[in-house]
């Protein structure tokens, strides 16, 4: 049962898991997504100086609620933009692999 286990899960997504913060915390430095989310976290927290005591907690929830939601669709697509990654560099070192046999083999032959 394990065996199947392991074979049915995805390869990528468990590299994935493995490396995801490293992964993400290039990306966002190289993107300033980090800074971004902060800025937009500071301003909608900022609107809840706007909001009564009445209404107060509701707002503040449904804010950490789209915070929430926020974090999991960066986290959505840095999954999906590291498994590009190492899909595009497999690719990338096959068609390097055909290249230098071809160069050795046709070198060889020629």
């Amino acid at each position: 049962m394990q065996i199947e286990k392991i074979f049915s899960e995805s390869i990528l997504q468990k590299l994935f898991e493995n490396r995801h913060e490293e992964f993400s915390h290039k990306f966002t430095s190289l993107t300033d997504t980090k800074k971004m989310y902060d800025n937009l976290e500071n301003r909608l927290k900022s609107l809840l100086g706007y909001i009564n005591n009445e209404h107060y907690n509701y707002a503040e929830s449904e804010i950490d609620g789209i915070l929430s939601d926020m974090q999991v669709c960066i986290e959505y697509w840095n999954s999906g933009f590291y498994k590009l990654g190492v899909i595009d560099g497999m690719n990338l070192k096959k068609e390097l692999q055909k290249k230098l046999e071809e160069n050795i083999y046709g070198n060889i032959n020629g």
